[in-house]
């Protein structure tokens, strides 16, 4: 990396990326533990029956409110490539809902 890049504050710098790249290794497994958890405690209730559909449909949109997509705009199947999903999950990007949520991105330098 030329040393004028590594003057420019615009920038991260190699070190903070690596600490950005660890902090989002953390935050996106905690959340798929919390997500998982979550998920599998209402729908195992419903299907157990210790809940009502009613519950259970409450317990699903606050799921959806407070997670959201988990990939956001596709739904994957297994027949999908890797590629698809991401060329999926860029268009959404145009939509009304991907401008809402990078809104409420934070400036990773700013952690």
């Amino acid at each position: 990396m030329p040393a004028s890049d590594l003057d420019d504050d615009s920038y991260l710098k190699p070190h903070d990326m690596a600490e950005w790249m660890a902090q989002e290794i953390r935050d996106v497994s905690k959340a798929s533990e919390l997500r998982i958890a979550d998920a599998t405690s209402f729908a195992t209730q419903y299907a157990l029956g210790t809940i009502t559909r009613e519950d259970a449909d409450r317990r699903l949109q606050e799921y959806v409110a407070r997670w959201g997509d988990a990939l956001p705009g596709v739904h994957c199947s297994s027949e999908m490539t890797n590629e698809e999903i991401l060329t999926a999950i860029d268009a959404n990007r145009n939509t009304d809902w991907g401008n809402k949520t990078r809104e409420h991105r934070g400036d990773i330098r700013g952690r």
